[in-house]
């Protein structure tokens, strides 16, 4: 195994104001991708904690890792995720003990995830800014956000839009402010993005923010090509055909669900993620169902809606 170089560069750090820019690797290959900050292959002294390093992985659109991680050898081992549906099969059984390892480590220009090798695709960078505005009464507001940046942003645009996100939550003071009572001890933002799909040609992007003391977040999958994001209308050509697969998937696939009578429309299928052989589209709760019931994804192949995507991104799609 070679090393590879540790690449994570503080931008700024001045009072309670922080900004930190790191090196991204992705790796993935049939489904699964793995986001990992740049380290050394052995996994040793650089590393400081696997869990540091190990920034995302999902596979079959899961997230498969995320519980406590240690370092093994010469790469780590961490507890894995049980599969979404997994607590509901072992509570009928009355046990839902789930303590699964996933291993991974570095190998020259692959990745190896629990002995499947993954080669690397790109090398992007992840953007993290914590700030807080002070407010009366010993409030403040405050942003912290992590950023797959792939647009090629500076660090200095980052940090501008990082700054923006800040100054539009306002003062949020008392029953006259943007936020109402619920804003009167300052609002906080958290806004994190993983990598949902990755190639050479397109890289789709997990959006969640969540806003606290309003009760409200931003669920979305964005898409970039280029360096640009692609919008509906840079995918979509007949947009009636791909809302007709959608409900026909809905129906098939969540039929226990889906309110007898309730199909998405067209503005409920703006948030979707790009990837070879297929569209995953979100529908929002309380589109089709209760909000109790959550979003639904739903995966629509692309031999489906090969007529109905604009000629220009079929190449994202094959």
């Amino acid at each position: 195994m070679k090393k590879l170089l540790l690449s994570a560069a503080l931008v700024c750090a001045l009072g309670a104001d922080s900004f930190e820019s790191r090196s991204a690797d992705i790796y993935g290959a049939d489904g699964t991708f793995v986001t990992l900050v740049g380290a050394s292959a052995d996994m040793s002294s650089d590393l400081g904690s696997c869990a540091l390093n190990l920034v995302s992985a999902v596979t079959g659109g899961q997230t498969l890792l995320g519980g406590a991680c240690q370092k093994s050898g010469d790469g780590c081992e961490c507890e894995a995720i049980a599969p979404s549906d997994y607590y509901t099969a072992c509570q009928k059984e009355g046990s839902c003990k789930f303590d699964k390892k996933v291993a991974f480590s570095v190998d020259g220009d692959a990745l190896v995830l629990d002995g499947a090798k993954l080669p690397k695709i790109n090398s992007l960078k992840i953007f993290n800014a914590s700030l807080t505005k002070p407010l009366k009464d010993n409030n403040q507001n405050s942003v912290n956000v992590s950023w797959l940046v792939t647009d090629g942003a500076d660090d200095e645009t980052l940090k501008a839009r990082a700054q923006k996100e800040l100054d539009d939550l306002g003062d949020g003071m008392g029953e006259d402010g943007p936020w109402g009572p619920m804003g009167a001890g300052g609002i906080e933002t958290e806004t994190k993005q993983t990598l949902k799909y990755a190639d050479d040609k397109i890289t789709s992007v997990h959006h969640f923010s969540v806003l606290s003391y309003v009760n409200g977040y931003e669920y979305e999958y964005r898409n970039f090509a280029g360096g640009k994001q692609l919008e509906q209308s840079d995918v979509f050509g007949d947009t009636a055909q791909i809302v007709a697969a959608v409900n026909k998937h809905l129906a098939s696939d969540y039929a226990s669900r889906v309110d007898k009578g309730e199909k998405a429309r067209e503005r409920d299928i703006a948030s979707f993620a790009v990837q070879k052989g297929g569209l995953v589209v979100v529908i929002y709760r309380g589109t089709v169902s209760s909000n109790a019931d959550g979003e639904f994804e739903v995966f629509v192949p692309y031999s489906e809606i090969q007529p109905a995507i604009k000629l220009e991104a079929r190449r994202y799609f094959e």
